[in-house]
């Protein structure tokens, strides 16, 4: 019995209602922000030179940074970083300025350098800078459109998009020095380097990149990731009229989550790994009239001890639609759950 609650936005019916009446909408544009999820390696993990933990918070303009250990991060978009040793990147207004060192990013989020900012669309890619200000991208899956900057602002040169399967090698100042196909090499030197060797928490886009790597890349296999803790779970949490009261028996295979009371929403968990995955969910609630709720996003399960730990959801699209008042789209969520072990009932 998975018991926890959604938020839809932390908005009630009330301000549900409003926002669909033309009022504005509460939390359509969350501050910048990114979430330590995991570190590795000891504990040389900062957010402005100060040591940080697992679900530490860091918004804009702050500075994240490693030592000799590396860590993910879960953006607010929903997107997630991996940030390898020795690595500093800065919290930025639409996007995160790598200075230095290696950051593998799975999911909708746009990355700078001081020369280049990179644009996404939904890619898993990675940004290497050196020490001398020379930086190499390379898109596993997806595409991303490379912008000359300075300061932050576009410089009026042309752009480049890099499609997958793909790297590009830039000066200090932007400018392009070679356009390459990544060949079955760079990706396997990828997939068993320290940008996933080790993790345990799950990428949003792992199953993107899974299915490119199959197509189109044979002979390379993505690592399995390590299984947090197979088994069943109750999850416990309640926000306003939004609880959920279930067993889930398997966390690693697809799931449900039901809400009970004033909102009758049904949720989809599909796990792209046994640290977490995806999920979709649609409902309606006792007294919204033709009122539709639907969306989607990622979660992560992390286990600690002896089974207990969190389950943390991240929306990336919310729609709150009306055959009378139209559809309209809503900002990104965020919550964490405690689960605690559970015997299935069914066993």
């Amino acid at each position: 019995m998975v018991l926890f609650s959604l938020h839809l936005g932390r908005v009630s019916v009330l301000a549900l209602a409003a926002c669909l009446a033309g009022v504005a909408c509460p939390g359509a544009q969350a501050d910048v922000s990114a979430t330590v999820q995991e570190i590795l390696d000891g504990k040389e993990l900062y957010i402005d030179s100060k040591p940080a933990r697992v679900k530490d918070k860091a918004n804009a303009p702050q500075r994240v940074s490693t030592g000799n250990s590396r860590g993910q991060l879960a953006f607010e978009s929903g997107a997630a970083g991996r940030l390898n040793r020795f690595s500093k990147l800065k919290l930025g207004a639409d996007c995160f300025l790598l200075g230095k060192g290696q950051i593998l990013v799975s999911g909708k989020q746009n990355g700078c350098i001081k020369s280049s900012r990179m644009s996404v669309r939904g890619t898993n890619y990675v940004i290497d800078v050196s020490e001398s200000g020379e930086a190499e991208l390379s898109v596993l899956e997806g595409s991303v459109e490379v912008t000359p900057s300075r300061n932050g602002q576009p410089t009026g040169a042309a752009s480049t998009v890099v499609e997958a399967g793909q790297k590009v090698r830039l000066s200090p100042l932007g400018v392009v020095l070679a356009l390459l196909k990544l060949s079955p090499a760079d990706y396997t030197s990828v997939l068993t380097g320290p940008l996933f060797q080790g993790f345990k928490s799950a990428l949003p886009g792992f199953s993107s990149l899974e299915s490119y790597i199959r197509r189109n890349v044979p002979g390379v296999s993505l690592p399995k990731p390590k299984a947090a803790r197979s088994g069943s779970y109750r999850v416990k949490g309640q926000n306003e009229e939004l609880v959920v009261d279930e067993v889930v028996c398997d966390i690693d295979k697809p799931f449900t989550l039901r809400t009970i009371g004033g909102f009758k929403l049904l949720y989809q968990m599909s796990p792209t790994g046994p640290g977490g995955g995806t999920y979709s969910y649609n409902g309606t609630c006792d007294n919204c009239g033709d009122i539709v709720f639907s969306g989607e996003g990622t979660y992560s399960i992390n286990l600690q001890g002896v089974g207990t730990g969190t389950l943390s959801m991240s929306d990336t699209q919310v729609s709150v639609s009306s055959p009378t008042m139209g559809s309209h789209n809503r900002g990104a969520g965020k919550w964490t759950y405690s689960i605690t072990p559970e015997a299935c009932p069914n066993k």
